[in-house]
């Protein structure tokens, strides 16, 4: 491997980052990056609101919507653990603004993170596409205004999921430990 091509994470865990090696993801590298990435790349109001506690959020989101209960138990646990890790590419690439990885010109993007999440839902026992999953994509959306309103302080453009109490941003450390706590309730 040539200085580039590759990554080494918190657990001396090496990967290529052209090639997601789904034994080699481990999902203590992916609560330690995503507890210290900051959602929105930083444009809040706050110091820190992590991709990791969005994450959480989303999961439990997810746990309270009336038609993932119809999914019978594992299947909801499943798209629980899918709430949690919805971002996990993240972890080893990054997030990209919206606008900016829906440029025709960054393709390559969408498919390298495509990449990622399929090595990672795979690592964790997940059918494939699970983490675009309807109910994962529907609670993103919910945390996503709450966030707008309790995170960016932008006026209410959309009504608010009642069952989404208001955004504290929480420290690094804590948002990791209640990312890993969640995981391992859902494993």
């Amino acid at each position: 491997m040539q200085p580039g091509e590759f990554q080494t994470f918190p657990t001396r865990t090496t990967i290529q980052v052209m090639e997601p090696d789904a034994e080699k993801i481990h999902i203590e590298d992916i609560a330690k990056s995503l507890s210290r990435q900051c959602r929105f790349n930083g444009f809040i109001e706050a110091e820190l609101y992590s991709v990791a506690q969005h994450s959480v959020i989303v999961s439990q989101t997810v746990a309270l919507d009336p038609f993932v209960d119809v999914f019978g138990d594992e299947r909801k646990r499943q798209a629980c653990l899918a709430g949690l890790l919805h971002d996990a590419a993240e972890a080893y690439l990054h997030d990209w603004l919206g606008p900016f990885k829906a440029l025709p010109q960054l393709q390559f993007l969408r498919e390298l993170e495509s990449m990622w999440m399929g090595a990672v839902e795979k690592r964790f026992g997940l059918p494939m596409g699970e983490c675009n999953g309807k109910a994962v994509k529907a609670a993103d959306v919910a945390v996503f205004i709450a966030e707008d309103q309790d995170i960016r302080n932008l006026p209410a453009y959309h009504p608010r999921r009642k069952s989404i109490a208001e955004i504290i941003p929480v420290h690094a450390d804590l948002a990791e430990r209640m990312f890993l706590e969640l995981f391992k309730t859902l494993t």
